[in-house]
């Protein structure tokens, strides 16, 4: 059953998407932008006293609930389109990555829920600080991956008019 609950492909299809369209290698911009910059913002927000309060707590969940649901809507939206359009190897790859990104969007907007609500836990200093790290660790990361996906979806959008 744990087979079931195995989300590693979907973060190894999202990893697969941080390369150069160019050369097919990962670009060292988006592994910056994407994995550095999400460890080093909470880092300096922590280290600023800027902590997780309950009222944004309350924001996180209905937010990113709202978002998880709209996001399920929109790979349905994809798989249908998939399904009417063109037999394009290029539409189709970049609706695969897209659905990847989306998933994986998913995924981490679960996992932010979950940390956002540790959040709330009051049991000395190291777990104010390490949950506190975690929730701005991925509502950072989530904010990229949602600018990421906006980009795409216009530039596929943009396609879809020419």
């Amino acid at each position: 059953m744990a087979y079931k609950l195995d989300l590693t492909i979907i973060f190894k299809d999202h990893i697969k998407t941080l390369v150069n369209d160019n050369t097919g290698k990962p670009d060292i911009r988006d592994w910056i932008i994407f994995v550095i910059f999400p460890i080093i913002l909470p880092v300096i927000l922590i280290y600023f006293k800027i902590f997780i309060e309950k009222d944004f707590v309350a924001g996180i969940l209905g937010g990113l609930s709202i978002y998880v649901g709209l996001s399920l809507n929109l790979i349905v939206l994809l798989f249908e389109s998939l399904q009417k359009e063109s037999n394009s190897s290029f539409k189709k790859e970049f609706a695969k990555e897209l659905i990847a990104n989306v998933c994986f969007s998913i995924v981490l907007s679960i996992i932010t829920i979950i940390t956002a609500l540790f959040t709330l836990l009051n049991h000395g200093w190291v777990l104010k600080y390490i949950t506190n790290w975690l929730c701005f660790y991925c509502l950072t990361h989530m904010l990229l991956i949602i600018l990421m996906l906006v980009k795409r979806m216009y530039y596929q959008l943009l396609d879809q008019i020419n």
